[in-house]
């Protein structure tokens, strides 16, 4: 891992949410600690943008709702945002990165009974679906082709996996999970039943320091992603980086690992079958009390 310069201080440091959108990443909304200040009066409506080929932050025009834990993704080029806010008329909004405006949505049907903050949020068949801190029966989402709001996609029930960390595979339309022990999930986005992926990082258990093992991933088809690789790595339809921390007790310090894993969809089994790729520390970082919010993969 290489450290590269940090966000102006001036920005929220929690509670915001993450796109990745060409060769940049935008950092949207969040919320400061304020002392004497209520959740809701913290919000920020401020967006920065990181050029992740030049390792430099500028601010784009900020939107026009503070929002934090708010739904992020990206369709056709455009950044659609919704929740972390009061209801109103403007509880969701799209900016356009060539304009650099931003445009309310339409309002939701009071049918739909909209969430107002969201752990996770992810973008499937052109639709972005967000990932509320409860369990309702289908998740809100919002498709920018259409200009509707509906409810889809069997609830992910975050609380039988125990984890906040999702993705979706457009290479072979799954939904991934993974829980605080290493072991992977995978599901179809209209089945409620996870699967347990064969093989995988389960089998690696004791790499993780399980009381305290901390995931964050990403992911894109490995074509894109791995271009170097070997051409039976390529043969894979998925491959997923897993980073968690390790820590080590004797001198103080954390250890982030990071593992590389294949998947190949075995159609004949009905079953995902996982390769661990490779293993390694990739960072050391001082002190316990490390956090970590986002991950986000930019083709650069």
């Amino acid at each position: 891992m290489t450290p590269i310069p940090p966000s102006p201080s001036s920005h929220p440091t929690e509670g915001f949410s993450v796109v990745s959108l060409d060769c940049g990443i935008y950092v949207i909304g969040g919320f400061r600690k304020r002392k004497y200040s209520s959740y809701s009066d913290s919000r920020s409506s401020s967006v920065l943008h990181l050029d992740c080929q030049t390792h430099t932050w500028r601010q784009v025009p900020s939107m026009k709702v503070a929002r934090c834990k708010a739904a992020a993704g990206v369709v056709d080029g455009k950044i659609y945002v919704f929740g972390g806010c009061k209801y109103n008329e403007t509880y969701g909004e799209v900016f356009d990165p060539k304009t650099q405006t931003w445009t309310p949505l339409p309002p939701v049907r009071d049918s739909l009974k909209p969430d107002l903050l969201f752990r996770n949020s992810m973008v499937v068949g052109e639709k972005i679906y967000a990932v509320p801190f409860s369990n309702p029966p289908n998740l809100l989402y919002y498709s920018p082709n259409k200009g509707i709001w509906g409810r889809g996609m069997k609830d992910i029930n975050v609380s039988m996996i125990g984890t906040t960390s999702y993705c979706f595979s457009k290479a072979e339309n799954v939904l991934y999970s993974c829980d605080d022990l290493g072991n992977v999930f995978w599901r179809e986005p209209e089945d409620s039943e996870w699967k347990k992926v064969k093989e995988g990082l389960g089998a690696q258990h004791n790499y993780f320091d399980k009381p305290m093992a901390s995931i964050i991933w990403d992911t894109a088809p490995c074509d894109e992603l791995f271009k170097g690789y070997s051409k039976v790595l390529r043969n894979f339809g998925t491959n997923i980086l897993i980073f968690w921390f390790k820590y080590n007790r004797k001198n103080t310090k954390v250890d982030i690992w990071c593992a590389e894993i294949s998947f190949e969809r075995r159609h004949d089994i009905g079953e995902i079958v996982g390769k661990t790729e490779w293993l390694q520390p990739v960072a050391e970082v001082k002190g316990h009390h490390v956090k970590v919010l986002h991950s986000a993969y930019v083709n650069v």
